[in-house]
């Protein structure tokens, strides 16, 4: 329906914005300050069981993992438009209320409002994405740029057999992979199963799926 946003002007001065940008009823002004004021109050709540988490004080991937969880939780809210969700505005709403310590380390982190990525990869819609995963589904990736990598690949992303067996492959080896190396297995991933070509790996067995990782991790190894 609709949301507040809120932005900081160099005169000290807090702007109010109503997205979507457009004609509001009252209704929906209604409805977005009772989102607004919900935001407010369960935003400490959220932050004290993201920072509980004894793992999440040491893996950024388990941090913002939970963080992903608590985003899901804040749009199963009956008040929370499925819409909003989709469309960022949700996010820009939480930025205003969101502390330091669930922010990323950038300098976009100090912005008062909040920036929607290239194709939705910005940092809470990739939160909540790597959230619809079970824990042991992604506890093997060690770098948030790793989830990066991934996300932008939507064959790698989506089928959980690609991102499970990547993931059994790659802890199978001598070490994790650096950036390099990582990239270069996802890009070959992609590749495999390109996007745009609209390739359903839901139609592969299991096998298929494997041996398209192996052939990935193993390409990307022969050609360094």
């Amino acid at each position: 329906m609709a949301v507040v946003t809120r932005r900081l002007l160099d005169s000290g001065v807090t702007l109010e914005t109503y997205l979507p940008a457009r004609t509001l009823g009252r209704e929906e002004r209604e409805q977005a300050h009772r989102l607004d004021e919900h935001l407010g109050m369960t935003i400490s709540g959220i932050e004290t069981r993201v920072l509980a988490d004894e793992l999440a004080r040491s893996s950024i991937v388990r941090k913002w993992y939970l963080l992903g969880v608590e985003l899901h939780r804040l749009a199963s809210e009956d008040f929370v438009m499925q819409a909003d969700v989709d469309s960022g505005d949700l996010w820009k709403a939480l930025w205003w209320y969101l502390p330091s310590s669930l922010r990323p380390s950038s300098a976009a982190s100090d912005a008062d409002e909040y920036e929607l990525g290239h194709k939705r990869k910005d940092h809470l819609s990739l939160c909540y994405e790597i959230a619809k995963n079970p824990w042991p589904s992604v506890e093997w990736i060690q770098r948030w740029d790793d989830w990066h990598q991934i996300s932008f690949r939507p064959a790698v992303a989506r089928d959980p057999r690609v991102l499970q067996e990547l993931g059994r492959t790659l802890v199978a080896m001598d070490s994790y992979p650096d950036r390099a190396l990582f990239r270069a297995v996802v890009r070959n991933l992609g590749e495999r199963f390109p996007t745009r070509q609209m390739v359903n790996t839901e139609v592969l067995d299991d096998t298929a799926i494997t041996t398209a990782v192996h052939e990935a991790v193993y390409t990307a190894q022969r050609s360094r």
